[in-house]
């Protein structure tokens, strides 16, 4: 416990700048690597530190920019921060960045789908998250519920990460609410090849494989192709003092198969055409909770240069996403269970249509503009109200959302020292078509039939920002912006149990609204970076799942609700509030000993709450006020190279939260480390080594109304060997 403290308070300092904040020292600067793996060129120094990703270029705003002047606490992962963890799934590795979070602590490997929306800076996480997220710039959250299947997306094929926290909706309009997340995949023209395999504790197997081949054929054409199969024996979801005979070990297993080909014409013509295909399954930690997801996906991009100067970019997706999940009713003593509710088909289509220019004007105006579409259409179908002897009754519940928007964007850098963006974004939002019927399974007779009236609004999110470069090595940035996110399908038209607890739709919500504005201070020297952010936002009409009474009983809007457990309704609250303060810190110690750490603190809370008044003043749930992450890492150069012996070590600390709107239930402080390690076998092999959560700490990550407390992942090894080609 003494070593997790310390390791703690050394993370705070550093993070807060306490230690490490100076200048650089008058003796000789100590040669580092670059991101690419090559050691620097003489006399580079400051501009090849640490790997502060001087050389990669931001997507995640539309336009390419040196990371030094995005006006915005920019965080990027690249490819020696994404082999420097044990962790084997995209959200886990995010979980190095404190202001990154799913609805719930748990980790994607065992957590119901409908809790793995994002969520940046304690902005409040709900099932459909506030952040969106993209690969390759096309949205990966789910049509019908806005949640992220984040076992889609490979780790082994990405390139780089890069987050972008704070409202993005000024240029990518809905979902961006928090911010923006971009996982960006590897250039398949690189002609690389990987195959890794990995073998761990409770019975889990991972299998990757991807490679691309290029060739010359009227300019140049790659072909990548890529699979991914994860099998995990899992682990039990609830506490050990409470487990009864129905408890069992969450296991759950995920394939993916992804093919892209891209084309590349003399006279600044490409072209990229991506297919997808994906399927999971889980077992949520008893004989009947179960649920399945599959998708599959297809997405074209199209870039020309027009006189020269002009870059032009159209893009066209197509998504398919289905899902299927089982819930039961659950005995006290956790003895016994009966079914509860059966989702056995849930289906949303998507297809989106968008193009955007971008030029240089003036001279120092960089001008980005464009317009997109995006159509959707789901709906559930479910059977439930089961008293012992089946179920009784069926639901269906959907309906269409469409949505456009147009953007302008300029960035004028008028010196070396200034840069300024301005931008705007008008959304116009549609819901069309809403739905719920239901009907008696005996009888056929219909208990209800609502067709809900259509709607639409329009959104305007404007953002100004500024980075004032202070010499060579400090930056001072600031940004104000707006952003919205427009209720989903799932959040409007389907109620849902877990366990005891009942949450209402509710077709009434409308969209939330999001204003923010940060300022940061940005110093970089040759052994490392500090940076430190203070923000604010407001969320008016923030959609929670609100409290109205306890059971047992009938209660209105839920019907019939059982002992210890409640009836909640989505609704938009009045207005929330977050403000907080970000930092984080790169330090080279040595050539090859460097130390990360990264803290946020957010203070959330209700602060007018018209529907329900008994949340006024309180914490926002789901939001702890303190997180820290901290890492150790060695890399030992060969030949020049980074390639060597790799070594690491991080903790992370998150801070107590509530895990309901009133703050009844809290779930403790939890601080995990994990371990990785690296050994070359030689130029193509390397055995890897992956312990997580070493001191086996329990993590509670769910507590519901009668005193039942969810855990997470124990402790667990694995060792896999990877080779590259």
């Amino acid at each position: 416990m003494a070593a997790r403290v310390v390791w703690l308070v050394l993370g705070f300092l550093v993070a807060t700048g306490v230690w490490g904040d100076g200048e650089t020292s008058d003796g000789p600067e100590a040669p580092v690597a670059s991101v690419e793996g090559t050691p620097p060129v003489d006399g580079a120094g400051e501009e090849a530190a640490l790997h502060l990703v001087e050389r990669v270029v931001v997507t995640a705003n539309r336009v390419e920019q040196d990371p030094r002047d995005v006006p915005a606490h920019l965080t990027l992962l690249d490819g020696a921060d994404l082999a420097a963890t044990p962790a084997q799934r995209v959200d886990e590795i995010l979980r190095q960045t404190p202001g990154f979070s799913l609805f719930r602590r748990t980790s994607s490997a065992v957590a119901h789908p409908t809790t793995q929306g994002a969520s940046l800076r304690g902005l409040a996480p709900s099932g459909a998250g506030r952040v969106l997220v993209l690969h390759d710039g096309f949205p990966l959250n789910d049509p019908f519920g806005g949640w992220v299947s984040w076992g889609e997306v490979a780790p082994a094929g990405l390139e780089r990460i890069e987050v972008v926290p704070g409202g993005g909706s000024s240029l990518w309009g809905n979902y961006a609410l928090g911010g923006v997340i971009h996982l960006v995949t590897s250039d398949p023209t690189d002609g690389g090849r990987r195959l890794a395999l990995s073998l761990g504790e409770r019975s889990e197997t991972l299998a990757d494989v991807g490679g691309s081949e290029r060739w010359k054929s009227r300019g140049e054409v790659a072909l990548a192709l890529a699979g991914r199969w994860l099998d995990s024996g899992g682990h039990p979801v609830v506490r050990a003092d409470q487990r009864g005979a129905i408890d069992r070990p969450a296991e759950s297993r995920h394939g993916l198969l992804e093919g892209r080909l891209d084309w590349l014409r003399e006279g600044g013509f490409s072209s990229r055409l991506r297919l997808r295909s994906y399927r999971e399954r889980r077992e949520q930690g008893t004989a009947l909770t179960d649920n399945a997801t599959g998708g599959r996906s297809a997405d074209l991009v199209l870039a020309w240069l027009q006189r020269g100067d002009l870059l032009w970019e159209l893009s066209l997706a197509m998504t398919e996403r289905d899902f299927e999940s089982r819930f039961s009713a659950q005995a006290t003593d956790r003895s016994s269970e009966r079914p509860a509710l059966d989702q056995f088909d849930v289906d949303a289509r998507s297809g989106s249509l968008g193009i955007e220019g971008s030029r240089q004007v003036g001279g120092p105006h960089r001008l980005s503009f464009g317009t997109d579409l995006r159509w959707v259409e789901g709906s559930t179908h479910e059977d439930f109200r089961n008293l012992g002897a089946g179920f009784t009754r069926r639901r269906r519940a959907g309906g269409e959302q469409s949505l456009a928007g147009i953007f302008l964007q300029d960035v004028w850098s008028p010196s070396a020292d200034w840069s300024w963006t301005l931008g705007a974004r008008v959304d116009r939002w549609s819901q069309d078509a809403g739905l719920r019927r239901e009907i008696d399974l005996g009888s056929a007779a219909v208990l209800r039939d609502d067709r809900f009236e259509d709607r639409e609004t329009t959104a305007w999110n404007p953002r100004l920002a500024f980075v004032r470069r202070l010499g060579s090595r400090r930056s001072l940035r600031a940004a104000f912006y707006g952003a919205f996110r427009a209720p989903t399908l799932n959040e409007l038209y389907r109620p849902f149990r877990v366990r005891n607890d009942i949450t209402e739709a509710n077709p009434e919500l409308v969209e939330e609204r999001l204003w923010g504005a940060e300022v940061g201070l940005d110093h970089r020297s040759a052994w490392g970076s500090v940076r430190l952010t203070v923000f604010w936002s407001q969320v008016d009409d923030a959609v929670a799942n609100v409290t109205l009474a306890a059971g047992p009983g009938v209660l209105a809007p839920c019907g019939f609700v059982p002992s210890g457990g409640s009836c909640r309704q989505r609704r938009n609250l009045g207005r929330i509030r977050v403000r907080g303060v970000e930092s984080d810190l790169r330090l080279r110690v040595t050539n090859a000993w460097s130390f990360e750490t990264a803290l946020l603190w957010s203070d959330g809370e209700v602060v007018e709450a018209p529907q329900a008044p008994a949340l006024l003043g309180r914490p926002l749930a789901q939001v702890p006020e303190l997180q820290v992450s901290s890492r150790a890492i060695y890399r030992r150069a060969e030949g020049g190279r980074l390639g060597g012996l790799g070594f690491w070590i991080q903790g992370r600390y998150l801070d107590r939260q509530n895990e309901d709107d009133l703050g009844s239930r809290r779930l403790d402080s939890a601080m995990v480390f994990d371990l990785g390690c690296e050994v070359p076998l030689n130029r193509r092999w390397r055995l890897e080594l992956g312990g997580e959560n070493l001191f086996d700490d329990e993590i509670e990550t769910g507590r519901s109304a009668t005193g039942l407390v969810s855990i997470g992942a124990p402790r667990r090894w694995h060792v896999g060997i990877r080779w590259a080609g």
